[in-house]
């Protein structure tokens, strides 16, 4: 997970001092990763809910772009908040950051202004205790086989296939639903299961699962969207047999919408360190 953690920093500082920029304005610059242990004074712990007076770790990531104006600074962290106008962004990227560093107990700052980039600092607390030996530790379980991707969203599909290999499974991807019915079709009983967003474009995800299903009538597939408001989309496609996870999710609930697709437990991240 923090290892999701750190590339949505690194892809979002890279949008920052390239797409981001304005017309005519030279893109580039340097991201610097860094990392030491505090301990938040009052004043820190005031001004950050969940913050607490022990040690913690800060893992920073900065970069040279763009900046974040004030006024939308209490909203990056928003689903599917951005203020990327020249790409499809959901803004899942940043809630993912900060959805993992709640998971962890931990929180978020950020420090930016507009015109000279920013710095964003994630807190963990310190655990001092000892580290298992590897023969006490339980077999991974790690699983194998191929699952297909597909989101027209740059972030959330690398996002989504990052978690799908961290489980162990290969990950190929799709822009569009046309792109993942053409990798499927060219080999149907290699895969594993299908991760696919709702919304693509010309053809969407329930669309392109009931291609899918046509050439394959048992594969197993995800449908990722925001269902909260549509019970009878979602009672449909869960009558068809789809699994749904509704965005936006953490990692933990992608893990088990493959297993529930798949009926194969898979092994869950480690604790306590």
């Amino acid at each position: 997970q923090i290892e999701q953690l750190v590339l949505n920093l690194v892809i979002n500082a890279e949008h920052a001092m390239t797409v981001m920029r304005p017309s005519g304005e030279k893109r580039g610059g340097v991201i610097r990763l860094g990392i030491h242990s505090l301990t938040p004074d009052r004043a820190a712990i005031a001004a950050n809910p969940g913050a607490a007076e022990r040690e913690y770790w800060a893992l920073t990531v900065s970069d040279q772009g763009v900046g974040i104006p004030r006024h939308i600074m209490n909203r990056i962290f928003d689903p599917f908040y951005t203020t990327k106008q020249h790409d499809s962004s959901s803004g899942l990227g940043l809630a993912m950051v900060h959805a993992i560093a709640r998971q962890h107990g931990g929180f978020v700052t950020v420090n930016s202004e507009p015109g000279a980039g920013a710095e964003f600092s994630i807190f963990l607390p310190v655990d001092r205790g000892t580290v298992p030996e590897a023969g006490d530790r339980p077999a991974a379980g790690r699983k194998s086989g191929l699952v297909l991707v597909a989101d027209d969203d740059e972030i959330p599909r690398d996002t989504a296939a990052a978690i799908v290999r961290a489980l162990g499974y290969e990950a190929v991807v799709a822009s569009s639903g046309l792109e993942a019915m053409r990798l499927f079709a060219a080999r149907p009983a290699d895969w594993t299961a299908a991760v696919l967003d709702m919304r693509m474009g010309e053809l969407n995800g329930d669309e392109t699962a009931t291609m899918m299903r046509a050439l394959r009538p048992e594969l197993p597939v995800v449908i990722v969207s925001g269902f909260h408001n549509d019970s009878e989309r979602r009672e449909r496609l869960e009558a068809a047999g789809f699994v749904l996870l509704d965005k936006p999710y953490t990692i933990a609930e992608l893990g088990l919408a493959v297993e529930r697709a798949t009926g194969d437990p898979v092994s869950r991240p480690a604790t306590g360190s």
